[in-house]
């Protein structure tokens, strides 16, 4: 597999998983923040990565946007994540349930990204399972993988 987080300086971690019976997925595993150079984790070849036959993208984010919170009241760093989106016709699996605990807004930074044919199964984790972050755990399993564009769902916002 050619390396697709090129330049991100390991804010994004790309595998390919052949589940049994299922083609390949590839996932990638993203934490979106800025540093002094910028956000290194648009750096990875997202072209690449979103073009893969069947692709999960799941990761903090750290971007505000009615495309997944219809509640956000002030876009802030999504024209990124937005345009990919957009571009690649990938399904936003997230719920209006907030990702992100605290704070005075209603936070969806985490968010678990598919190809149209992926099919997932989402969940908040419950209270149970705390890890101590101010996020919340994030569960999802592979359901099935149809030909593209052979699941459909919509988005959040």
């Amino acid at each position: 597999m050619k390396d697709m987080t090129r330049n991100s300086r390991n804010h994004v971690q790309v595998i390919e998983v052949t589940p049994p019976g299922m083609p390949t997925i590839t996932i990638a595993n993203v934490y979106d923040q800025w540093r002094d150079e910028g956000r290194p984790a648009q750096r990875a070849d997202w072209g690449a990565i979103a073009k893969s036959a069947g692709v999960i993208i799941a990761g903090d984010m750290n971007a505000h946007s009615t495309v997944w919170n219809g509640r956000v009241t002030r876009r802030k760093n999504a024209v990124f994540w937005e345009k990919l989106i957009e571009e690649e016709v990938l399904v936003v699996w997230n719920t209006e349930e907030a990702t992100r605990l605290g704070g005075s807004n209603h936070s969806i930074i985490d968010l678990i990204l598919s190809s149209p044919n992926v099919e997932l199964n989402w969940s908040i984790a419950g209270e149970k399972d705390t890890t101590g972050s101010d996020h919340k755990v994030i569960v999802w399993e592979v359901l099935g993988q149809g030909a593209a564009g052979g699941v459909s769902k919509d988005t959040t916002g």
